[in-house]
């Protein structure tokens, strides 16, 4: 086992760091343990270094899964610049005779992502088990409990996909879990609580500033939108949950502000989707208009805001999209923009979400149909068929399911009309004990009194701000905004 000392060393001579990132060094002390482990640690708190530096000390076979194709392939290409060469991505994305190459060489790589939808291809999973992994990587991993039983089922199935490649080391990363959705990563996985180092990093991110707006209707909302675009500098994310509203907003947002934006949404085909990312990650544009389909794995450092036009379904997924801003640690700005009557959006999302009684009773009296159907409930009922749900188990399940989604829901709305402080309850909801300076957090008073209440102690820009600033140019200094 190396020093501290001469991990350090490493850690600058091979990755060009200084120091490690809070609980960097204590997960990867965990893993030379040979200590299965689960570790919480903020967005941008250096997860996919651990595996990284573990594979440069150990030189394991590493399996890293991933949720998206953009993302694992954004990790190949950033190995690859560090000198990395043995690192390969299984995706949908290979043509046939190239995919095949590589499944046929796999033992000449160390790093090997996939999506949990490869891990069901037999023989992925065969040529795993024949070149052997030695540490199992689940990126994202809170998908478990928040995906797994909807939209990507095949989360559920990396328990088995754990115990065909032997039980190997096992290190499950994710920036947003409860104690809850810890409960469900293990379960679903098959740990033993007590076998499992759990290391919890504070999520907290001071540089963050956090606050919800309520506006009286969508014409209030747009105006609103368009007064904080124009006295903001930089690259910003708004998330919308319709996807004719993003377009509509980011064509308002050309025509009515200094910006430009783009929208971006899971109606697009890959190649548009890709190359607007692209153009945003170049600095080309300055505000993506996006669904949720847009965010993991965007590693963007000098993102300055990130607004939600309207409000998520739950509290992780709202977490995780505003910890997309700020990742350079520099000041950054979340505002949510709610009007009371978008909660119908979700209570209808929530009733079209899970086939109904009558549908899965259907499936199972015609199994047979399931292979033509490629909508997604059909799906998500063949996915539950072939893994011998029984009918009466798979409708009380998303009941169930139906039930924590409403709870979700409640717990969103408890959040934004809190009157106190907002970095103080989300810390409380993910059981992060870290003491703040209450006299510097957010609040729910008018948007821009916030701004100026906001003090350097919290924002640190490296000097005083004059406080009889106008609260224009009090903004600017701020943010190290250019007229």
């Amino acid at each position: 086992m190396k020093s501290e000392i001469e991990l350090k060393k490493i850690l600058k001579e091979r990755f060009s760091f200084d120091e490690f990132k809070p609980g960097q060094l204590e997960i990867l002390q965990s893993l030379f343990n040979q200590q299965d482990t689960l570790a919480i640690l903020p967005t941008g708190g250096g997860k996919s270094l651990i595996y990284q530096f573990y594979g440069e000390i150990m030189q394991p076979r590493i399996l890293i899964v991933s949720p998206l194709i953009s993302l694992m392939q954004d990790q190949v290409n950033r190995m690859n610049y560090l000198g990395i060469k043995k690192a390969i991505t299984i995706n949908s994305s290979l043509d046939f005779s190239y995919r095949n190459y590589v499944i046929k060489n796999l033992d000449r790589y160390q790093y090997i992502f996939v999506s949990p939808e490869t891990l069901s291809n037999n023989q992925v999973i065969n040529r795993l088990m024949e070149v052997g992994i030695d540490l199992l990587v689940i990126d994202e991993a809170h998908c478990i409990s928040q995906w797994g039983p909807d939209f990507r089922p095949e989360y559920l199935n990396l328990g088995q996909v754990k115990t065909d490649l032997g039980d190997p080391l096992t290190l499950m990363l994710t920036a947003t879990a409860n104690e809850k959705t810890r409960f469900d990563i293990l379960n679903g996985l098959g740990f033993d609580k007590k076998r499992v180092k759990i290391i919890v990093n504070s999520i907290d991110r001071p540089n963050l500033f956090i606050n919800c707006v309520d506006v009286h209707d969508e014409n209030q909302k747009d105006e609103t939108l368009f007064s904080i675009l124009n006295k903001l500098n930089g690259s910003g994310i708004i998330y919308f949950s319709s996807k004719s509203k993003a377009e509509q907003v980011s064509q308002l947002i050309n025509e009515n502000t200094n910006k430009a934006s783009l929208p971006y949404h899971g109606g697009m085909d890959a190649l548009q989707r890709f190359k607007i990312q692209q153009q945003f990650m170049k600095d080309e544009i300055e505000i993506i208009c996006a669904t949720s389909a847009f965010g993991m794995g965007i590693d963007k450092s000098n993102v300055r805001f990130v607004i939600h036009y309207h409000f998520p379904a739950n509290i992780q997924d709202y977490y995780q999209e505003i910890g997309r801003a700020g990742r350079d640690q520099l000041p950054c700005v979340s505002i949510l923009l709610f009007n009371y009557s978008d909660i119908n959006i979700h209570n209808g999302l929530i009733d079209n979400t899970y086939p109904d009684s009558s549908l899965i009773h259907y499936a199972y009296t015609h199994p047979n149909l399931l292979e033509t159907f490629k909508d997604e409930k059909s799906q998500l009922i063949k996915f539950y068929y072939d893994h011998d749900y029984s009918e009466l188990d798979l409708i009380e399940l998303f009941k169930q399911r139906k039930s924590q989604k409403q709870q979700q829901l409640n717990q969103m709305l408890e959040y934004i009309q809190y009157q106190g402080c907002k970095r103080e309850w989300l810390l409380n909801y993910f059981g992060d004990k870290k003491k703040h300076d209450l006299e510097f957090c957010c609040n729910n008073d008018s948007l821009f009194n916030n701004y100026l209440l906001v003090s350097d102690k919290l924002f640190e820009t490296g000097h005083r701000t004059n406080q009889s600033m106008n609260w224009q140019d009090k903004l600017k200094k701020i943010f190290l905004l250019k007229n």
